[in-house]
């Protein structure tokens, strides 16, 4: 139940049931005194749904809402069939038509659009809404803008909407004057599945010169990324899942948090150094880069205080010889590793990464393994896999006085997560906690190992690494099927 106290004895209840609860003290109540734009002001506080339910209270406050600075979202994370799809569309119109202030503060539209299973006609229509959704955002002078056709669902290869090319836009926002307008306040930049021009793109960061945030997903279309001038706000930048995309060359001297999932860029996302930029997350073909051409990334990497790195089977499964050069990263404080791989390749490799991080403090590892014949996976398998470790940990044999905390996530007892964990209790001499949390869905289908076998596969891996537990440290294991950590005894 949310409580909001107003200055002048006004308290306004609305709880999560559907039908909303509303107490005003009687009609004498001062608070009706006040002049519209006092109480306009006010109800801008609140958000969009929760300034819609003062509607009821009277006729005078049936229409403020309409004229409120509040923010607009509008989110749908369900697959719907066209006609369903028409009837969120047409409520996003219709409440956009009852908005009659001259500014908003955000404005965020987030469903799966389904452009690229419809009719052409049915296609027109959508692109028709999101283009006055575009003008509707541009004519409220929005500080905050989101566009995501996806919702929840994961990233495509087909095309979606297109933003419209730069003459176009300009006449559906009323002119180049209205647009100036709205780029010169704009704070925060969202796209995910919609397609834009290395044109368009060029011209809206060009002209945003207090963006903050930026954000450009499953863009196709997207093959080269600049700005002509520099953006000294800029905190937070996010390109990823862009297939065609091939450069970046953005100046953001100030950028905190940067994150690229894709193909490999000649020469690497910045030219200038970033000094402030203290979180990196990296995937696609550019995590191999980043691993294995220290030198290349050198420029950025200097301050990283958390880095994640998203790393498929094809890139794991080249991930064979440690790099001749590591990485120089005396500030990482947080590592976390998504690694997707086959089984019969070996965990170890990526041990390098902690010897580049001497003040490294807490690591995660998540590991993703296809599915395949358990037999030949814990036999065959499993040989190829200790032997690939056995290699890598002869070279990388060092000691680690700051690694507090391990988790190891998709834990399966296998010998290459042995390996691992093993291996990470020799270095880590200082290691307070490690964490296995195990993969039961792995499991739950599968004839040749049932719950039981791989529950017992997991304890036997624990005791053999609690007996190698350094001073004071202990060993927690959960996963699905476990109400609370296994027992070792």
């Amino acid at each position: 139940m949310l409580i909001i106290n107003f200055p002048i004895n006004f308290i306004l209840l609305t709880t999560p049931i559907q039908s909303s609860i509303l107490f005003l003290v009687p009609q004498n109540c001062r608070i009706n005194n006040l002049p519209d734009e006092m109480l306009i002001a006010i109800l801008s506080c609140l958000n969009f749904h929760e300034a819609a339910r003062t509607s009821i209270l009277s006729h005078r406050w049936r229409y403020l809402r309409k004229h409120t600075h509040c923010s607009l979202h509008f989110f749908n994370d369900k697959v719907y069939p066209m006609p369903l799809t028409e009837r969120f569309i047409s409520s996003i119109n219709q409440v956009l038509k009852l908005h009659h202030s001259p500014s908003i503060h955000q404005f965020k539209v987030c469903f799966n659009c389904p452009i690229p299973y419809v009719r052409e006609g049915e296609k027109h229509k959508i692109n028709y809404a999101i283009d006055a959704w575009i003008d509707f955002a541009i004519g409220k002078q929005v500080k905050v803008f989101e566009l995501d056709l996806l919702g929840r669902w994961p990233v495509r290869d087909d095309f979606n909407y297109t933003i419209p090319h730069v003459q176009k836009l300009l006449s559906i926002s009323g002119g180049e004057v209205k647009l100036m307008t709205t780029l010169k306040t704009l704070k925060s930049l969202r796209f995910v599945s919609v397609e834009i021009t290395q044109e368009v793109a060029k011209f809206i960061l060009s002209n945003c010169p207090l963006l903050e945030q930026l954000c450009i997903s499953a863009s196709a279309y997207l093959g080269f990324l600049e700005a002509t001038r520099s953006l000294p706000k800029l905190k937070s930048m996010e390109i990823s899942h862009c297939k065609r995309l091939t450069g970046i060359r953005v100046r953001a001297p100030n950028l905190v948090s940067f994150t690229y999932i894709g193909n490999s860029i000649e020469k690497g996302p910045f030219k200038e150094v970033v000094p402030r930029l203290s979180e990196l997350t990296i995937g696609g073909f550019y995590a191999y880069s980043f691993m294995m051409n220290a030198p290349m990334h050198s420029i950025y990497c200097s301050n990283l205080k958390r880095l994640k790195l998203e790393v498929s089977s094809k890139i794991s499964s080249l991930c064979k010889v440690i790099p001749n050069e590591f990485h120089q990263l005396c500030h990482l404080k947080k590592l976390e590793l998504d690694i997707t791989t086959k089984f019969g390749d070996g965990l170890c490799f990526f041990v390098f990464l902690i010897k580049c991080s001497p003040h490294l403090s807490r690591l995660t590892i998540r590991v993703v393994r296809g599915y395949g014949d358990l037999n030949d996976v814990f036999e065959k398998g499993q040989a190829k896999a200790h032997a690939a470790d056995r290699i890598v940990q002869e070279a990388m044999t060092f000691s680690h006085k700051c690694l507090k905390v391990v988790k190891l996530v998709g834990f399966i007892g296998s010998t290459s997560d042995y390996e691992l964990a093993s291996h990470l209790l020799r270095i880590a001499g200082s290691l307070k906690r490690m964490i296995l949390c195990a993969d039961y869905d792995y499991f739950m289908y599968n004839e040749f190992w049932p719950y039981s076998m791989w529950k017992k596969a997991i304890r036997k891996c624990a005791h053999q690494l609690k007996a190698n537990l350094p001073p004071r440290a202990e060993l927690l294991t959960y996963g699905h099927g476990f109400s609370k950590r296994i027992k070792l005894i």
